[in-house]
């Protein structure tokens, strides 16, 4: 009878809890506008909170969402620990826009510890959108593959890109098409686990390809013509 009540107990107590994130998604989605509403649509798993994959490749070129959506957004994928893969490439908006809706994006979204390959290609972001981006790279734990080719983060932006991920477990880095011209760093901010970087479309010196070479790992892959890591 004890084990009958108390299993009675356990199941009240986990509907209640799954009405009460019910009843939170409701009423978050009531003060949405319609945009991101229709985003949620597109993507049920994303206030189910089980989202795997989230590809909206150039989605939200049509799609006019604030700066507070934007960082709403980053909040839900925040809440999603099962996304593995994202791609934004071309999403998130021109070079007028890309910093500051890169920058809300990522207030919302500052960790994740299940992600494994970001795309953020061709989003007109430079320095500012990459420092927004750094407590998210500094916070991840198992991203393997980060492109950000397309974005003109410039030499700056390369070596915090670069510092920022010297303890993640990142294996492929592109950076192609980034207006690079130099390369400062030394041999104790290469990330650690870095097999491969395309660096191709970039116009770096060739101090600065002395510097980065005499740091690079011996088995690392390096790529300074134009394609994809």
């Amino acid at each position: 009878e004890r084990m009958r009540l108390k299993k009675q107990q356990q199941n009240a107590q986990r509907n209640e809890k799954e009405t009460a994130e019910e009843e939170s998604t409701v009423e978050d989605d009531v003060n949405i506008s319609e945009e991101l509403r229709r985003v949620r649509m597109l993507w049920p798993e994303l206030t189910k909170r089980t989202l795997s994959t989230f590809r909206a490749r150039g989605l939200f070129r049509s799609t006019d969402l604030s700066n507070e959506e934007w960082e709403q957004l980053g909040r839900d994928l925040a809440n999603c620990n099962q996304l593995e893969s994202l791609n934004l490439e071309d999403a998130v908006g021109g070079a007028d826009v890309g910093d500051y809706k890169t920058s809300f994006l990522f207030r919302g979204w500052t960790k994740s510890n299940s992600i494994k390959d970001m795309d953020l290609g061709c989003n007109g972001f430079g320095l500012e959108g990459v420092q927004s981006i750094v407590p998210f790279l500094q916070n991840t734990s198992s991203l393997k593959y980060l492109d950000v080719s397309g974005n003109n983060i410039q030499s700056d932006g390369f070596n915090a890109i670069f510092r920022a991920l010297r303890d993640s477990p990142i294996e492929s880095l592109n950076c192609d098409d980034c207006g690079i011209e130099s390369i400062e760093i030394n041999s104790d901010c290469i990330p650690r686990n870095l097999k491969r970087l395309v660096l191709g479309e970039n116009s770096i010196n060739a101090a600065g390809c002395h510097v980065y070479f005499r740091s690079m790992q011996p088995d690392m892959d390096l790529s300074m013509a134009t394609g994809s890591a």
